[in-house]
């Protein structure tokens, strides 16, 4: 919000003066629903401990100017805004839709055998879908 002068507003971004402009961003709405696309872990109490707490969050954004939220050209398809979450991107064995991430070394010395070939990211992807008015 601070650094892309990004807002959730609708207001904020249509009232904006041309030498200070807004952004609106696209993904308030998936995440105030609960919805996320990139999952933090954090080992309980260090990095090689056996518990953890899992962290929902946003990496990826969609941030659209005035002209294209408001304009009359070029407009972002109304609920096509989406964090893709199909069948075989996601680990269910979680409290939440984890991304199946690939296998990486670890400092606590996890073998090569425990690595997921099967994995794809990280995060999981974003899509839209803009339209011509």
């Amino acid at each position: 919000m601070d650094h892309a002068l990004s807002t959730p507003y609708e207001g904020q971004v249509k009232n904006a003066h041309e030498n200070s402009p807004f952004f609106y961003n696209l993904m308030w709405h998936p995440m105030t629903n609960g919805e996320a696309g990139y999952y933090y872990t954090r080992k309980d109490p260090g990095p090689c401990s056996k518990t953890s707490t899992t962290f929902p969050n946003i990496l990826d954004r969609f941030m659209v100017s005035r002209s294209v939220k408001f304009g009359n050209k070029l407009n972002v398809k109304e609920g096509f805004v989406r964090i893709i979450k199909e069948e075989g991107m996601y680990d269910n064995e979680h409290e939440f839709l984890i991304p199946k991430k690939f296998g990486r070394p670890t400092s606590c010395g996890q073998p090569a055998s425990d690595f997921n070939t099967e994995g794809f990211s990280d995060h999981f992807p974003i899509s839209l879908v803009l339209q011509e008015m």
